[in-house]
């Protein structure tokens, strides 16, 4: 039996045809067997595939894959279509996964590349030797934080983040401000003019 593209017959005299598994394709009909995606690319979980779908930046296909892999925390995929993660070099850091650069460590914080292998060790540790939380990379160095450099599942949580930071620190302006017009208020002894009839 001759199959369909995204199918295959491991023999020909078969009356019925199996779906490609995930990280493999049939193109066009007649196949024996699925190709393997190439690296880089995969079917995105999906089976009866006909061609493989390039990883976007901050993934990565090792070949045969059914899916997509997001980098792992202290890990990068800085292009579309790498096969492999990159380990952040000393002092910057990915705080989560499926990021395309790392990030600088927080102010006062250092990291070693090495210790990525300790699972306690992973991350900025401050000056007592343990990782800062997620909020410390947010709030020290949100310039670094560009929504294109964070997973799209990340990315709309950051803005939240950022805009109830910018909401906070607006509202403490003003409240600042009230409270220096009411000192210098008491301090000068203003009172309002009567109104002359």
């Amino acid at each position: 039996m001759n199959c369909s593209a995204g199918y295959f017959n491991a023999r020909m005299s078969r009356p019925f045809c199996d779906a490609c598994n995930p990280g493999t394709y049939a193109p066009s009909s007649g196949f024996t067997e699925c190709l393997d995606c190439q690296v880089g690319r995969s079917t995105n979980g999906a089976n009866a595939s006909t061609s493989c779908s390039v990883c976007p930046a901050g993934t990565y296909a090792t070949g045969g894959n059914g899916v997509c892999t997001p980098a792992a925390k202290g890990y990068f995929s800085p292009i579309a279509g790498s096969n492999a993660q990159l380990l952040c070099p000393d002092n910057v850091f990915t705080p989560y996964l499926g990021m395309k650069k790392c990030v600088p460590c927080p102010p006062g914080t250092t990291r070693l590349a090495a210790n990525q292998g300790t699972p306690s060790l992973v991350g900025c540790l401050n000056s007592s030797g343990l990782p800062v939380g997620l909020d410390a990379y947010i709030y020290y160095a949100p310039d670094y934080y560009d929504l294109a450099l964070l997973p799209s599942s990340k990315a709309k949580d950051y803005e939240g983040i950022t805009y109830g930071v910018m909401g906070g620190v607006f509202l403490g302006v003003v409240a600042l401000v009230v409270v220096v017009a009411l000192v210098k208020r008491a301090v000068t002894g203003y009172v309002p003019l009567k109104t002359v009839h």
